[in-house]
């Protein structure tokens, strides 16, 4: 039967019949059909798929039919938003008991504010997806700590406080409203740590800590967001970890150690050493910013080493991890100017990737990164530095903007487009943008901004945002 003559049967028979139970053509759902047809399920009738009258695009059966923006099937089988107030919040829990609010706007949501998120590992509402998240920065928490890798609030009983503002050093110190004014004063902060209470959350005080800090064979977390670490102490390292400890600084500005040689920001040595910089600025210091010693485990992430007068980074020890880090402007003519890495380190963990090494210098030497021994670095940004070759040694590069070039899959040597002479963030328009490798699992920048925002993750330590 033709194409016309199927409409002209069809039309006859909807017109010969009232639209009941009794009518052939009478549906409501597609399984109530003869075979290539379809339910109208507005109409409540069958239909053949070349007719004219084709079926409501909102039409259901459930709400599990439904899309996310309608998501409520109605006793008129077609799809709508949720009706606000306790009947919409049923039908929505009806629907999905994973999202059993009505939101103002007729979707289906987990919650509309935090009293809604009740799983301490998810204790904030996103309000844009209107989804249960955990922390994300310590100003949220009101412990002043979020343990950032399972989202959740650090609990204040666990937590030592100095605040060289408000607090006074004794032996009752270190409470969350009883706060020490000393990280190493005789009673002050690192007096407290003991096996219950081992991170100390520093706020800003005024006009920095003017302290050195001894770690040795301490197990402790540092959260110092806001606030800086000023050493009075000359020709040694602003912070030394040593014999056995690990530590964890988060937040903390790390800057002007003074003297000579031995006037690191911060230093690690020691067998069984472990130190994580995360979100750390270490600057203005008089020898190198970050000098790691063998056998100490370091892992550098999001952090900046700016402006250190005899070079960035120094590792000896086998195993490291850098990533999403800026090192700038760093050496004044010695044999370091950025990143120096070390001679060994064959089947152990070495990463060096996302980050940006840009106006460092040195004499003699590379300006910018040399790696001793064999290492493959991705997404990297080296540019603008000077007194040597943009990379030396064994370094092997891909998905990386390398000035001068260098051979490797992904590879590119073009202008990053920094935002501004001392701003490394990229400008929109940088050849660096979506050009990072595109198997990484890198998911966040420098700033804490997701990667990617684009096709795929931007070269170097900033990820673009829209």
């Amino acid at each position: 039967m033709s194409s016309v003559a199927s409409r002209i049967v069809l039309l006859a028979l909807v017109a010969a019949t009232a639209c009941t139970r009794n009518n052939p053509l009478y549906c409501e759902r597609q399984t109530d059909c003869a075979t290539g047809q379809l339910c109208d399920t507005i109409r409540r009738q069958c239909y053949a798929p070349d007719y004219d009258a084709a079926p409501n695009p909102n039409a259901c059966e459930s709400s599990t039919d439904c899309p996310a923006s309608m998501p409520i099937c109605g006793d008129d089988m077609v799809c709508a938003t949720c009706a606000p107030g306790a009947g919409g919040d049923t039908a929505c829990g009806d629907r999905d008991a994973t999202r059993p609010l009505c939101r103002a706007d007729g979707t289906c949501v987990q919650c509309t504010d935090n009293a809604d998120c009740t799983e301490p590992t998810a204790a904030f509402c996103d309000v844009a997806p209107g989804s249960c998240r955990g922390c994300t920065s310590h100003d949220e928490c009101a412990s002043e700590v979020c343990s950032r890798d399972i989202g959740m609030c650090a609990d204040a009983s666990g937590i030592i406080y100095v605040d060289n503002d408000t607090g006074v050093d004794g032996n009752a110190c270190g409470g969350q409203s009883s706060p020490c004014a000393t990280l190493t004063g005789t009673n002050g902060g690192l007096a407290k740590v003991d096996t219950v209470r081992r991170t100390i959350r520093v706020r800003a005080g005024v006009q920095g800590y003017p302290e050195n800090l001894v770690l040795d064979g301490v197990r402790l977390v540092i959260v110092g967001a806001g606030a800086s670490l000023r050493p009075v102490v000359t020709n040694t390292a602003a912070v030394v970890v040593s014999g056995g400890a690990n530590v964890t600084i988060e937040g903390l500005r790390i800057e002007g150690a003074s003297g000579g040689a031995a006037a690191d920001g911060v230093r690690c040595t020691g067998t069984d050493s472990i130190l994580r910089l995360t979100a750390v600025t270490v600057a203005e210091n008089a020898d190198l910013g970050v000098e790691i010693e063998a056998p100490c485990d370091v892992r550098i992430a999001r952090s900046t080493i700016v402006d250190n007068t005899n070079g960035g980074v120094r590792i000896t020890s086998d195993a490291f991890d850098i990533t999403n880090s800026i090192v700038a402007r760093n050496g004044s003519g010695g044999a370091v100017g950025g990143v120096l890495l070390p001679q060994s380190g064959t089947g152990v963990a070495r990463h060096f990737d996302f980050n940006t090494v840009t106006g460092n210098q040195s004499s003699g030497g590379v300006g910018a990164v040399q790696c001793q021994a064999q290492l493959s670095g991705s997404s990297n940004l080296v540019w603008g530095n000077s007194g040597g070759p943009a990379s030396g040694g064994a370094c092997a590069w891909h998905h990386s903007d390398i000035e001068g070039g260098a051979t490797g899959e992904g590879n590119i040597d073009a202008d990053p487009l920094f935002t501004g002479a001392s701003d490394y963030h990229l400008m929109a328009t940088s050849p660096c943008v979506d050009a990072g490798d595109p198997a990484t699992s890198n998911a966040i920048d420098v700033d804490g901004d997701l990667r990617p925002q684009g096709a795929q993750a931007d070269i170097g330590a900033d990820e673009v945002l829209p």
